[in-house]
């Protein structure tokens, strides 16, 4: 690596917080080498391999019945429903717009679905942003999923047969196109609960599977997040969790201001949702950087600091912090994990932005493995696995996109799989964009 090369690195590892500090030159000079790359012409949708003649043949039939099929009731968690046996199906949103779905086994998708034209990624010099814009119905019947109009998010929610690709977009309440959706989750029930930011406060939504119908509550003015420096620094939605009773609603916002970014919750009871009180009125009422577990009444929580290590703070709902855990990897920003099946151990990835590794936390015990190091600073990537959303599709093998910079781009992306156990790629597929956000279909 030559010394630009490697001052370029250094830039992109601490030029995550836009706060005081300004970019480093060199990340600005890549920036705007960025613009230069190409736009992917839109294909509303493309079938691979021979799925397309078993397909079309049922289309009309479950754009009638889609919202017909019986939920199954089951304890949502972040990296989708509990996976057992054999391997799930898998599903994931790219950067430029298109949700793909892997069968089983699968080495390339078994169809691809541009959900929308490719977002506007200019200002935000072509990176897209990270966020759980998907999710998936218990039953595996239908995925949910955020088409972007730019790095915040978008304003429709699509709702998109597994089987057959058929897809229907949904409008979610919008103001002066100001409406930036950024997670979608799916409550007990079926229904998608999505949140989002529209004219400067939150915006929380259910879409009724059964019905087709929404239902939004306006939530926490957000007017205190004001963007700094020459890099954009606006807030984006980052996750959602839902409760069993489906009466209360997490989510977590990240961006520029890593000191303002955190989790937040509102509390529904008919037409009013009351919004939980932070310890000031810029702070969020758990601070952290972006993926999080709701467990009881503890948070496990990605940190905004990346020194010495990547971390996962520990606090109760009452903002206590209880613990702090490095996790063993090296420097750099974690910005989600993968639940495992026993719901005791969550799982980590480096971004391939930093030093890439792989790590394992004890939820009960507060103990941290290692089960693939990180590389030092400025040394070649060659370790799998390095990226950022994960799930897991069965009892030990984790879907993990593959992201080769901090964010997604529009380049070739890979979904990759890896054994739990030792951090072992199993097999990578091949898709049209980078991986935002991937998810179990069961």
């Amino acid at each position: 690596m030559n010394a630009f090369e490697q001052e370029l690195r250094e830039a992109l590892r601490s030029a995550y917080d836009f706060g005081s500090e300004y970019p480093h030159p060199l990340l600005i000079t890549r920036i705007y080498a960025e613009l230069e790359r190409p736009v992917p012409q839109h294909h509303r949708r493309e079938w691979v391999g021979g799925a397309a003649a078993a397909a079309l043949a049922v289309v009309v039939v479950v754009t009638l019945l889609w919202f017909s099929f019986q939920p199954r009731v089951s304890t949502p968690i972040s990296s989708g429903p509990p996976p057992s046996g054999p391997e799930a199906g898998t599903a994931a949103i790219l950067a430029n717009n298109h949700l793909v779905y892997l069968t089983p086994g699968d080495i390339q998708p078994y169809w691809d679905l541009a959900l929308a034209d490719p977002p506007d990624l200019k200002v935000s010099h072509g990176y897209a942003g990270l966020g759980h814009r998907i999710a998936a119905t218990p039953d595996g019947a239908l995925i949910y999923a955020l088409p972007a109009r730019d790095m915040n998010g978008g304003s429709e929610l699509a709702v998109v047969a597994t089987q057959s690709s058929a897809e229907r977009l949904i409008q979610l309440p919008d103001h002066n196109a100001t409406a930036r959706y950024g997670a979608v989750s799916v409550g007990p029930s079926g229904d998608a609960w999505i949140v989002g930011s529209v004219d400067k406060h939150i915006e929380i939504v259910r879409f009724h599977r059964q019905e087709g119908t929404i239902t939004s509550w306006s939530g926490r003015d957000m007017a205190h997040w004001v963007p700094q420096g020459p890099v954009g620094g606006d807030y984006q939605i980052y996750e959602v969790q839902v409760t069993n009773d489906e009466q209360r609603v997490y989510y977590s916002y990240t961006g520029g201001l890593l000191s303002f970014a955190g989790m937040d919750w509102v509390d529904i009871s008919g037409q009013r949702a009351t919004t939980c009180t932070p310890p000031a009125a810029d702070q969020a009422c758990i601070k952290g950087l972006a993926g999080f577990l709701v467990r009881g009444n503890d948070v496990f929580i990605t940190t905004a600091s990346d020194q010495p290590t990547g971390a996962i703070d520990q606090y109760g709902l009452d903002g206590t912090l209880k613990d702090h855990i490095e996790l063993g990897l090296l420097s750099g920003f974690l910005e989600d994990f993968a639940l495992g099946p026993d719901r005791n151990h969550i799982y980590f990835f480096g971004s391939c932005g930093y030093s890439g590794g792989m790590a394992a936390l004890d939820l009960t015990s507060r103990t941290a493995n290692v089960i693939i190091h990180a590389q030092p600073a400025y040394s070649t990537l060659t370790n799998h696995p390095c990226g950022q959303s994960s799930a897991f599709v069965s009892d030990t093998l984790i879907a993990l996109g593959r992201v080769s910079a901090l964010l997604p781009g529009y380049g070739a992306g890979q979904i990759l799989f890896v054994d739990s156990s030792n951090g072992r790629l199993v097999r990578s597929v091949p898709v049209t964009s980078e991986p935002i956000a991937v998810v179990a279909i069961h």
